[in-house]
């Protein structure tokens, strides 16, 4: 979770500033918005499936165990429930996984537009959004 928090973490605020580079500076406050209405969507979304899937690999009964429950467990219940959530969050990652594959590959193809060029693009942006 640490490399996927860490992962995650590098590649928004990246995500953010191509949005911001590539587009005209009249339209610059409604693309940044835009990014920032579907990555809160996604995330609703994502947890929502997320949390359908790590429910559904639960049993019924384990559900609704808290660590506290846990951990008074006797040795062999305790395992198997430790276990249980193992298997559940494992099942979660492996969902995960090709999503994030996917997203890497897609990545892949995006333009390669360097910052150094930032300034002509406010420039023609600016050109464009003046009205004549």
């Amino acid at each position: 979770m640490v490399l996927f928090g860490t992962g995650l973490g590098m590649v928004l605020p990246n995500v953010m500033l191509a949005v911001q580079t590539t587009t005209p500076a009249a339209d610059r406050g409604a693309a940044t918005s835009a990014v920032t209405f579907a990555r809160g969507i996604g995330g609703a979304v994502g947890v929502a499936v997320l949390g359908g899937v790590f429910s559904g690999r639960l049993a019924a009964g384990q559900a609704a165990l808290t660590p506290e429950t846990i951990q008074a467990l006797p040795g062999a219940a305790r395992h198997a429930a430790q276990l249980a959530f193992s298997d559940a969050i494992t099942g979660v990652f492996v969902w995960v996984g090709p999503i994030l594959l996917a997203a890497a590959i897609l990545m892949a193809f995006l333009k390669d537009l360097r910052l150094s060029h930032a300034p002509e693009l406010v420039a023609a942006s600016e050109r464009e959004s003046t009205p004549v």
